[in-house]
């Protein structure tokens, strides 16, 4: 028997462990699958102290291979789904991979990564598993999942020995790092796992008595959502996994399956605050015991909102990969304290010191340090010197600035590290640094975070060009397109501007600070810059309706649409006249004002409802059998990926979501140097991470039309466009 596993099964056998999209495992059958994939893995190699690399999704595999790590002595290593095949082909070969482990869903970017290998290094792993299909024509030599584990032995593990994860972050020195903590410690009996996990259970408001029902809303690749999920379990709760974040599901979910504790983060408690009252008046959540939420600054205005939602359950920490769990506050803490990220726990040790690590005075500034008392510590993996940068005196860091009230609470007041928080994600500039300088047309590069209403912030890069090179669009899509190649999408620059020279001090260091001041002083909003160019001139565009939108409507039955960016109504008001009923979302009053008169003078203003919202902070209701996002980019940068996935969840089954995007700038645009890019449609179409099975692809490339300016000027214009339709079932 699996002897994490093993009281639990003893009691609930027959009761479900792991509830995900695919159906519900019990803890009998969970017990089973984990001896048997132990004995397969053995059988095929495997030994003490291998790494099992896996790109699963928030799927019961994910949890049965981290199980199965920790009977045989292994280490997990979970990556995200996002990765492009060189960065997976470099963790295959930083942790010397025995096992791959993925879902077909990625299984082209892995066997990619594993091709880049062909040549005998060692990113090659032996043992290639494939969830959800056998021996893939491109993917040759993966064994299917299901056979592995049929082909394993049921029974006790024979010898087991703990295993633990190791986690991969973004690199601040470029590539990314592999962190060790005590977690992944390898050797001694799996059952000092259980003893972490009933250590941490106070923290993580977890009963070791079990009996509780823990939800998974963020990728468990993530070590706060592996932690969360995985500790769950052994202390004996049930683990209900979404895979991807759904605002109105998790409440759906929370009452269905009697949710007791949940993990966020910030930008996943702005969509549940942003749904609809209706929504929340037929939520129960009586079930609901304890919202825990970190990985990124929460605005103020944000948690009041949440501890009025759910009441008085919401409680933060501040930590990492590197440290685990390092304080926490609830949420009458504060409530009091608005800001604070609170007390250390009884386990850690804090220490805030100044640039000569000597203590600074209570209530002044200076580097967070912390120290475990139980002993555990990290390294990174190959990476010696990174790990002693990390350290001090027994200490180590994560980077952050701040400072300690009379009372011993912790506020954090800034970052030395420059990380960039985009949704909860951490993304390391120096990374990026390092592909974008390999660029030829690059000569000198800053990377660093720009205000985003959506995500927090956004990933910006100021460049320098080599000689007889020349910013245009075609070189930033050049530019983009190798970016995208080389890291995941979420890493690309998403915003660019270009200078003669990058300022540098006297001894050649790269000052970011003046690079970063306008952007974060008195920055414009895309509100403020749309409402200011309708106000003006009396009309902005001719009204008339996009071809695109026109050819793909005549083939649907008119019914519920919404029209994204709907400007001063053209589309909203063609369609109207066409029978939908239209909600028509714009950013700008005067626009919608502009709309709405022309509506009432064509006698068409009950079909269609005109509404203002940010976008990135809030979103129209309800779904919809047409979503219609059109040209949502400008001079200031737009919260775009986030608003166009959100324009996905909104179409309903059977519905058709149309993206069409300015591939070129019109002629008569206002266009300035360091205007954000426009997206190409495969780029658009990456971002929004669509699920194949939910969704057919059925254009995704340009059109020609033309067009009418502001003052009657005529072009023939250029679009991107992308047709979706999500299947019935």
């Amino acid at each position: 028997m699996a002897v994490l596993l093993d009281q639990i099964v003893a009691e609930h056998r027959d009761e479900n462990a792991i509830v995900d999209s695919r159906g519900a495992t019990t803890w009998g059958q969970l017990n089973e699958r984990v001896e048997r994939l132990v004995h397969a893995l053995r059988d095929r190699g495997l030994t003490s102290g291998d790494c099992v690399m896996s790109m699963l999704g928030n799927q019961a595999e994910a949890i049965e291979v981290a199980l199965a790590c920790a009977h045989g002595g292994w280490l997990p290593v979970p990556v995200t789904w996002h990765w492009v095949a060189d960065e997976v082909a470099y963790v295959l070969g930083d942790t010397a991979a025995a096992a791959t482990v993925v879902d077909r869903r990625w299984i082209d970017v892995v066997a990619d990564a594993l091709a880049a290998g062909e040549d005998g290094s060692s990113n090659r792993p032996v043992v290639r598993v494939v969830v959800d299909g056998v021996e893939p024509s491109d993917a040759t030599g993966f064994e299917g999942y299901e056979q592995v584990v049929a082909s394993g032995a049921p029974g006790e593990i024979a010898d087991a020995e703990r295993g633990g994860p190791m986690f991969y972050t973004s690199g601040t020195t470029g590539r990314p790092k592999g962190v060790r903590s005590a977690l992944g410690a390898v050797g001694g009996p799996p059952e000092v796992l259980a003893l972490i996990a009933h250590a941490l259970a106070p923290a993580m408001e977890l009963s070791t008595a079990g009996g509780g029902t823990q939800l998974v809303c963020g990728p468990i690749y993530h070590s706060a959502q592996w932690v969360f999920a995985h500790f769950a379990l052994i202390c004996g709760d049930t683990v209900v996994l979404q895979h991807r974040f759904d605002a109105g599901e998790l409440l759906a979910l929370i009452d269905e399956h009697h949710v007791t504790n949940t993990h966020l983060v910030p930008t996943q408690m702005m969509r549940l605050i942003e749904l609809p009252r209706t929504r929340w008046e037929a939520f129960s959540g009586a079930s609901l015991r304890s919202i825990i939420h970190g990985a990124a600054a929460c605005p103020p205005q944000l948690k009041r909102d949440m501890i009025e939602a759910v009441g008085p359950i919401v409680t933060e920490y501040y930590g990492g990969t590197e440290g685990g769990f390092i304080s926490e506050i609830t949420a009458e803490e504060w409530l009091e304290r608005p800001g604070s990220v609170g007390k250390a726990l009884p386990s850690f040790e804090l220490a805030l010191l100044d640039d000569r690590g000597e203590p600074v005075p209570q209530g002044q500034p200076g580097q967070v340090w912390f120290r475990s008392l139980l002993g555990s510590d990290f390294e990174y993996h190959n990476a010696p010197e990174k790990t002693a940068s990390a350290h001090r005196d027994g200490f180590g860091t994560l980077g952050d600035v701040g400072w300690v009230d009379e009372d011993g609470y912790l506020y954090l007041s800034g970052r030395t590290i420059d990380m960039i928080v985009s949704g909860g994600v951490n993304i390391y500039p120096a990374e990026i640094e390092a592909v974008l300088a390999d660029h030829p047309a690059i000569a000198d590069v800053a990377v660093f975070a720009v205000p985003d209403d959506a995500m927090g912030e956004s990933v910006h890069a100021a460049v320098s060009l080599t000689d007889g090179s020349r910013w245009s669009e075609e070189t930033e899509a050049d530019v983009v397109a190798w970016c995208r190649e080389r890291m995941a999408g979420y890493k690309c620059p998403r915003s660019f501007e270009t200078h003669d020279a990058l300022p540098r001090s006297a001894a050649g260091k790269l000052l970011k600070a003046p690079l970063r001041a306008p952007w974060w002083d008195d920055a414009e909003s895309p509100t403020e810059y749309w409402e200011g160019k309708y106000l003006e001139r009396p009309q902005l565009w001719s009204g008339k309706v996009n071809p695109v939108l026109a050819a793909n409507a005549a083939e649907l039955t008119p019914g519920r649409a919404l029209d994204l960016g709907c400007g001063e109504g053209g589309d909203a008001l063609w369609l109207a006249e066409q029978g939908w009923d239209v909600t028509a979302v714009d950013i700008s009053r005067t626009a919608l004002d502009r709309g709405a008169a022309q509506a009432d003078a064509r006698g068409l203003a009950d079909r269609i409802d005109w509404q203002r919202h940010e976008l990135g902070d809030s979103f129209p209701e309800g779904t919809y059998d047409l979503v219609s996002a059109q040209f949502l980019h400008s001079a200031v940068a737009l919260a775009r990926t986030d608003i166009l996935r959100r324009a996905a969840g909104a179409v309903a089954p059977g519905g058709t979501l149309l993206i069409v995007s300015h591939a070129e700038f019109p002629p008569w645009a206002e266009v300035s140097e360091d205007a954000p890019g426009l997206p190409e449609p495969a780029d658009d179409l990456a971002d929004l991470d669509v699920d194949p099975t939910d969704w057919d692809v059925q254009r995704c490339d340009t059109a020609e039309r033309q067009a009418t300016g502001p003052n009657g000027q005529e072009a023939t214009l250029v679009d991107g466009v992308i047709s979706l339709r999500r299947r019935t079932s």
